[in-house]
């Protein structure tokens, strides 16, 4: 059910011009846009295994549609991240604090920054 959500919403934003993508967006809660990062982690680590195997078994075409899914739910994903991290800098809402504890726990246990980091204040 999750899962359809998470399409949903990356369709209506692929299928949006940039202003009606932002404007989608600013109207979602905080939780809904770190709901949708988070499952986007869990998708694209599930989808690395994906494409993996169709390179592996030669499966050249469907390998080819694979790719340019991901390069188009990596669009969306720059522009939740956009949102969450750099339009709402300074919310204080609970999953911003969520949000901001894991990337600290994570730097503290990793030694390195997650990709989109957000800018320091």
């Amino acid at each position: 059910m999750r899962h359809q959500r998470w399409l949903k919403m990356r369709d209506a934003l692929l299928k949006a011009e940039p202003p009606a993508g932002q404007a989608i967006l600013r109207r979602l809660p905080c939780t809904a846009l770190q709901a949708w990062l988070a499952h986007h982690a869990w998708h694209t680590a599930r989808e690395h295994f994906r494409g993996a195997e169709l390179a592996a078994h030669g499966e050249h075409e469907a390998h080819q549609a694979w790719v340019i899914v991901q390069h188009e739910t990596a669009q969306v994903h720059d522009a939740v991240t956009e949102e969450f991290w750099r339009v709402r800098t300074a919310c204080p809402c609970l999953a911003h604090r969520v949000a901001q504890e894991y990337r600290l726990i994570y730097t503290a246990l990793t030694g390195a920054p997650l990709g989109d980091e957000p800018d320091e204040a």
